[in-house]
């Protein structure tokens, strides 16, 4: 049983990592493996104010960091995923204390005669197998609230990160993260206080909560 919570600890662990890479990865690769499901498509009319091949291209980036603590829908679905953690191991907790309290009846009557030890292993085996395939369950649980709640999130930063290019004539606009693969950017090309006000702004003055699914954050 001391295997199963740390295994669900470890989960724990991986799931608040990939929380803060997720942004990134997600932009490459939708759950179902995707990218044209994150992908939206720009009207060409609207592109009047970038830039054409050979001319100079105009990149700005934004914190991912500073995103990620500052902007009201990401900081939402961050606490939703915790939640959903929290749920999972409180779920977990509570089948291993009925099994411990299954064990423990059964210990207040060793020494054991041949019937009831038969029963004893029978009950043990039965009531393994409901665990591990609870911890199953909630670990894929898990991964699919992940997958379903970073998308709303990505899909949202991607069309405000679209629609401010557009407005001003942005070619680039880059994630940039402390420890990833950019090391240095210009501060004067850092969009991460308009962005995030903007996102704000609308978040606070539209949403109740986090949509239900990706598609309603489109």
């Amino acid at each position: 049983m001391q295997n199963n919570s740390n295994k669900l600890a470890v989960i724990s662990l991986i799931i608040s990592a990939i929380l803060v890479i997720a942004v990134i990865i997600l932009f490459m690769k939708a759950p179902g493996g995707s990218a044209e499901a994150v992908s939206t498509p720009v009207d060409t009319t609207d592109m009047t104010k970038l830039h054409e091949k050979g001319q100079g291209a105009i990149i700005v980036y934004y914190n991912s960091d500073s995103l990620n603590t500052r902007c009201s829908l990401v900081v939402e679905v961050q606490k939703e995923i915790m939640d959903a953690q929290v749920n999972a191991e409180s779920r977990l907790q509570n089948k291993q204390k009925e099994f411990e309290s299954w064990n423990k009846k059964w210990e207040a009557k060793f020494p054991l005669i041949s019937s009831e030890q038969e029963q004893y292993q029978r009950e043990g085996e039965k009531k393994q197998t409901e665990m591990l395939e609870l911890q199953q369950q909630l670990e894929q649980e898990l991964y699919e609230t992940q997958n379903r709640l970073t998308l709303t999130a990505l899909t949202r930063i991607q069309k405000y990160c679209r629609d401010l290019a557009l407005q001003k004539g942005y070619d680039y606009v880059i994630s940039y993260q402390m420890g990833g693969q950019v090391m240095f950017c210009n501060p004067k090309m850092d969009i991460t206080d308009e962005l995030v006000n903007t996102m704000n702004s609308d978040y606070d003055s539209t949403a109740t909560e986090v949509p239900a699914d990706a598609e309603t954050a489109q």
